[in-house]
């Protein structure tokens, strides 16, 4: 009986100690993190704005969700009137007035349809952004649609020129369409002078007055 417990606590002192799983870490590191940190590895010398396959941004207006939430309440007054104008006929004509419900209702259409149509005159040319085209020599414009959404379209660099119209939101023409660069806009420096120099005698941007960059001593 000593023996076979004399074996057993040296069974017990020579066992392997026991082990504990660890948890399994969930943290995960996001692509612009990522990015960030291979950036910030890179060797001196080298660019961090990109490889010359990804596209780049040249331009981008300020103002492109202001444009998109007026474009989406102008759309929704002309819905709302095409609705409601057959039913203000309807209820005249029951009370026993016709002439009134029609009248109503060609004004409420006049009108819904005179904001959204000339809304949607003054902002089809507004531009959203201008990216490159890897390998091209053109431009990547993003204009908005009927309903706020992104129209892209495809400028070639030759095809930019002086505006012919009397346009009042129109920077460039291209391909006989017209496009607006909002002056508050961010301009990328290479592609400001390059379309300073595509458009003789007009400057991008807020002009800066001489004596706003005069410091005082």
């Amino acid at each position: 009986m000593l023996r076979v417990l004399t074996a057993r606590s040296t069974l017990s002192a020579c066992a392997l100690p026991r082990t504990y799983a660890l948890p399994r870490c969930s943290l995960r590191v996001s692509i612009a993190t990522r990015r960030s940190l291979c950036t910030a590895a890179a060797p001196e010398g080298e660019s961090s704005a990109g490889t010359p396959d990804e596209p780049r941004l040249l331009f981008e207006g300020p103002k492109s969700q202001t444009v998109r939430t007026m474009k989406m309440v102008s759309v929704g007054n002309l819905s709302f009137a095409c609705i409601s104008s057959p039913l203000i006929v309807i209820s005249t004509q029951i009370g026993g007035a016709p002439a009134t419900g029609i009248a109503m209702s060609a004004l409420l259409l006049t009108f819904g349809g005179g904001t959204t149509g000339g809304l949607m005159w003054a902002t089809k040319t507004y531009v959203k952004h201008i990216h490159t085209i890897p390998g091209r020599d053109v431009l990547r414009v993003v204009t908005p649609t009927f309903f706020g959404g992104d129209r892209i379209t495809e400028v070639p660099w030759e095809a930019v020129k002086p505006i012919e119209s009397a346009h009042p939101f129109a920077t460039f023409e291209a391909d006989g369409r017209l496009f607006y660069l909002d002056e508050v806009g961010e301009f990328e420096p290479a592609f400001k002078a390059r379309m300073e120099e595509a458009l003789p005698g007009f400057t991008l941007g807020i002009p800066v007055e001489e004596d706003d960059q005069k410091k005082p001593e």
